[in-house]
């Protein structure tokens, strides 16, 4: 048997090691869990003013295997910080022959980590860090940094397997009044094998986490840390947005109700290397690069209106390059889906109300300085399915509007200056209507050539843009057009489009009247080209084919048009902005607009006018025609040319010219109107001249040349068979006297063929050509009216005299052959104006008939006492004496006799011989005799009747007046007498003209 040592056992050196080994075994069993527990927790509650437990910690000094179980972290106020139900970590010694630290595992089961951020920004798990410790004196505090020393080099380490099993990650976010946002990984477990800081030595590593049944993120590859040099697989799969709408919240204004966001990607990570240019220290690239988002749905706040509904965004096949800065893929696609936007009654589109203003802060160079431009290149994006409603809000009725793409595609996509991608796109518009597009578009800068082609867009949805202004449906009507849009092609910024259009079967309603109003079959536009700055637009062509349009004025001079106006009256600001806009537009120049041709075809009018005393109507059909250099800025003049009928059988043509940029300076203006019924026209001739038409054809040729605001007008008039009916009461009537202007305006075919020239100054604002017109034309009628018979005169080569009066000789009714001559032309006259009547009129003077009468009948009785014809001086006082002392008596004829007797007594014989003296009495004789002659009172209305007779007889009279006699019906005694006053040609009796 063996005997134990002899001796001093403190000397013996099994003594101590077996003292050492037992020193160890308790020491490692008993005292390290003791002091790793208690000083744990002393620094986490002394140190870190923390609260911590820890229910157990196991040691094996033999495996060097430490072992925590159930370690609690929490804040004073029992907030979990994070929490392990089980630490464990197995160091392996052998580590010491490869100089570096190695442990075969290290293991955390069922770690909860609980992450809070407050209001203020401070994280709980800053907490868990040592307090700063301050320098011990000021001249410590104040000593100058040392130079920035060389990076640490990573200590030896070999980490075997590290695990973590079955983790929890929780996140809490404090937002100042609302709900705190929170964040939860569940199950997560990861798994790294071999990871080592020795060169050229690395290992594998396997994470995966669920935070829901349903959204997983897992990580697999390989790591080294010496040099560092990563790669694997990263996949994350069905990440519900909603939770990043909820984070987010606070700066946006919508909700992301639904959605799931997936990621999938190989990558590397590695040290940069030392020969790139950039010199980053860490290179990273990603390939084979797939997001996908399912089933976006992004709603407004309140009310709760869908924004966006998209089936799936997929970017596939991408690559990142960094620091190279370059992303590659191979498409893009938004798939499926819809896209609500509208503008707000303030005129905002609410695309740029989704994120909450923020306060604006100055950015330095240096922030704003975003380095070099990363290289993005998309070989294709794709939309298809994608429906575009937008609603317009801004309009008293709002307008809604859709865009549904089929398919649009562009690329290759590259931000490389002067890069071109291809554009094909087509879409349908508003249901109906269809757009194909073709062409290139850039970034850098901005440019588009595109071929636009549209087909049957509808022009109804678009109606409530033209009742901001028009009380006016849109029944029908579709837009065509092959057009060009080219921006920034030879000059950034510059928009031009060209091409054609043609609205076709335009139909509208008039809402206001409640009836049609303008239609037409098409509309088209032949080589349109449209700038935007400088602003311009020139056309080759616009053929409009089969118009209709009525035109109307209603009660109070109300046109149709002003009638379906609408009138908004602004206010405030708008009122404003309108005064500005106006104030603007009036500075500037006149846009330039051109059209080289203006086709009419078999267009109809139909023109309505109620604002007369009888409702007049007409249509204008089958118009045909052009305009030729419609311009606003040029020097050419217009010309246009337009042909229609009118009513059934009325022809009328137009021919004009001049500057539309400045009529007065230059206009010339031909009208021809042919076979009109002016029969329609009785409406107007109530209302201005106070006559109905009842038959008639009316013909017209007008010539008016403006030139320097000076006109000069020519107004050929043919009124066939003009036929005045009932006269009308209307205040606006000219006081005229028509039927006798009409009467003598008519030839001896029933015919009025006039010329009516007019001249005006259009420079004074107060002159119209209008005005001018009527006021020739009034002007003409009064005189006529005034001097009928000198018109009447006017019918004739030679001085037909003055025809308006008969004269005759003081007391008799008989006719003289210069007044027969002048009854001839009067005669005449009236044979060429057959709905003229010839008043005649009785006249008398009084005083000098009566005179004459007397004398007559002296003169009668004288011849009785005269059988000589030429009978001597003694022969005439021998007649007189005796009808003296017959008229008289002897007694007074003795009186007369001694008086001159007396008279002849006291003549100077010298002056005055014996028959002077005999003369004067029998003149004395004479005159006392012919004023006692009686003539009757009934006998000078008599003597005017007379002389009417003879006027009336003589143009009734073939055998007096020839063939060419006027019937009675023709002519009208006057049953007054006129009294007149004897000029030295006689008694003019005088005649008035009338119609039937």
């Amino acid at each position: 048997m063996r005997l134990l040592p002899t001796g001093n056992p403190l000397k013996s050196f099994r003594f101590w090691l077996i003292f050492l080994l037992i020193s160890y075994t308790l020491a490692g069993f008993f005292l390290v869990p003791y002091l790793v527990k208690t000083q744990l927790v002393n620094y986490v509650e002394g140190e870190l003013d923390q609260r911590a437990s820890l229910e157990a910690v196991r040691f094996n000094p033999f495996l060097l295997r430490l072992q925590l179980d159930n370690l609690h972290v929490e804040e004073p106020d029992q907030a979990p910080l994070f929490s392990i139900a089980q630490l464990s970590v197995d160091f392996d010694s052998f580590g010491v022959f490869r100089r570096a630290w190695r442990f075969n595992d290290i293991v955390l089961t069922e770690l909860d980590v609980f992450v809070e951020l407050d209001t203020e920004g401070h994280l709980n798990l800053a907490q868990l860090t040592p307090p700063a410790t301050e320098p011990a004196d000021q001249s410590v505090a104040e000593t100058p940094a040392e130079p920035e020393a060389s990076p640490i080099a990573l200590p030896r380490l070999i980490l075997e397997n590290i695990e973590f099993n079955n983790a929890h990650f929780h996140y809490r976010e404090q937002t100042a009044g609302a709900e705190p946002f929170n964040l939860q990984l569940n199950d997560i477990n990861l798994q790294l094998g071999h990871i080592s800081t020795l060169p050229v030595d690395g290992g594998e590593y396997h994470i995966k986490a669920h935070i829901s049944d349903q959204e997983t993120l897992a990580f697999d590859g390989s790591i080294q840390l010496a040099p560092l040099d990563v790669a694997g697989h990263v996949a994350l799969a069905n990440l519900q947005l909603g939770r990043a709408g909820d984070y987010m919240r606070d700066l946006l204004e919508f909700t992301v109700t639904d959605g799931t966001l997936s990621i999938s990607t190989d990558f590397t990570l590695n040290a940069g290397n030392e020969n790139d240019p950039a010199g980053a220290a860490i290179a990273v690239k990603a390939e084979n690069i797939a997001i996908t988002i399912d089933q976006l749905q992004l709603d407004t706040l309140a009310p709760v209106t869908s924004l966006i509904a998209i089936s799936t965004i997929a970017l596939n096949n991408g690559q990142l390059a960094w620091p190279a800065q370059r992303v590659i893929a191979d498409s893009l696609i938004i798939e499926q889906g819809s896209l609500q936007s509208w503008l707000t009654s303030e005129n905002v589109f609410n695309y740029t109300q989704l994120v909450k203003p923020s306060p604006q802060t100055a950015t330095t160079d240096e922030e704003s300085d975003g380095g070099e431009p990363w290289s993005i290149q998309l070989e294709q994006f794709l939309i298809k399915q994608v429906e575009l409603n937008f609603e317009d809000r801004s309009l008293n009725r709002p307008a809604q509007q859709t865009i549904a793409i089929t398919e649009l595609a562009i690329g290759p996509v590259t931000l490389e200056p002067e890069a071109e991608f291809d554009l094909t796109g087509s879409i349908t518009i508003n249901n109906t209507g269809s757009a194909t597009i073709n062409g290139k578009v850039g970034a850098l800068p901005p440019m588009a050539t595109l071929a636009i082609a549209l087909r049957d867009t509808p022009l109804a949805p678009f109606e409530n843009y033209v009742q901001e202004s028009l009380q006016l449906s849109i029944i029908g009507g579709t837009l065509d057009g092959d057009l060009q849009l080219d921006y920034g092609e030879s000059i950034p910024g510059m928009l031009k489009l060209s091409g054609g259009l043609a609205i076709d079967s335009l139909d509208t309603f008039d809402l206001a009247d409640e009836r049609p109003w303008i239609k037409w079959q098409q509309l088209a536009v032949t080589e349109l080209d449209y700038t935007l700055e400088p602003g311009s637009v020139s056309i080759k062509k616009v053929e409009l084919l089969k118009p209709d349009v009525t035109f109307a004025v209603y009660k109070g001079g109300e046109t149709r048009l002003s009638r379906m106006q609408v009138n908004h009256e602004p206010t405030g600001a708008a009122k404003q902005a309108d005064t500005d806009l106006r104030s603007s537009a009036a500075a500037d120049t006149i846009f330039p607009v051109s059209i080289d041709e203006f086709l009419f075809v078999d267009g109809t009018m139909i023109y309505k006018d109620s604002n007369l005393p009888l409702d007049f109507a007409t249509r204008i059909h089958k118009l045909n025609g052009q305009t030729k250099n419609i311009s606003t800025t040029s020097t050419t003049p217009m010309q246009l040319t337009l042909k229609g009928r009118i009513d059934r059988h009325g022809l009328a043509s137009i021919r004009a010219k001049t500057l539309l940029s400045s009529p007065q300076k230059f206009t010339e203006l031909d009208l021809e109107f042919q076979n009109i019924d002016i029969a329609s026209a009785t409406p107007y001739s109530g209302k201005f001249a106070g006559h109905a038409i009842d038959s008639g054809d009316l013909s017209l040729d007008i010539s008016y040349r403006i030139n320097e605001g000076i006109m000069k007008g020519d107004n050929h008039i043919l009124l066939e068979k003009l036929t005045l009916g009932e006269k009308i009461d209307s205040d606006d009537a000219a006081s005229l006297p028509l039927r006798l202007a009409v009467g003598l305006l008519k030839d001896i075919n029933g015919n009025i063929d006039l010329d009516l020239p007019v001249e005006g100054d259009l420079n004074n604002p107060e002159v119209h050509i209008g005005g001018i017109v009527w006021k020739a034309f009034t002007g003409l009628i009064v005189k006529i009216v005034a001097s009928p018979f000198k018109m009447l005169g006017g019918l004739f080569a030679d001085d037909t005299g003055d025809l308006q009066s008969v004269t005759f000789a003081a007391g008799t009714a008989e006719l003289s052959v210069v007044e027969t001559e002048q009854l001839g032309h009067l005669l005449d006259g009236l044979v060429q104006k057959p709905t003229l009547v010839l008043e005649i009129n009785g006249c008398l003077d009084p005083e000098a008939d009566r005179l004459a009468m007397k004398t007559t009948q002296f003169t009668t009785a004288y011849q009785t006492k005269v059988d000589d014809d030429s009978p001597s001086l003694k022969q005439q006082g021998k007649a007189l004496k005796a009808l003296y002392i017959e008229k008289f008596s002897k007694e007074k004829f003795n009186q007369l006799k001694d008086s001159f007797k007396q008279q002849v007594a006291d003549a100077d014989p010298a002056t005055q011989s014996k028959d002077e003296l005999a003369l004067r009495l029998n003149q004395d004789i004479r005159e006392q005799l012919i004023e006692a002659e009686q003539v009757s009172n009934q006998a000078l209305p008599e003597l005017a009747m007379q002389r009417a007779n003879a006027v009336y007889q003589w143009l009734t009279s073939a055998t007096l007046a020839g063939d060419e006699a006027l019937p009675a019906s023709r002519l009208q005694l006057m049953p007054s007498v006129e009294e007149v006053v004897e000029s030295p040609i006689g008694i003019a009796c005088p005649l008035a003209l009338t119609v039937h």
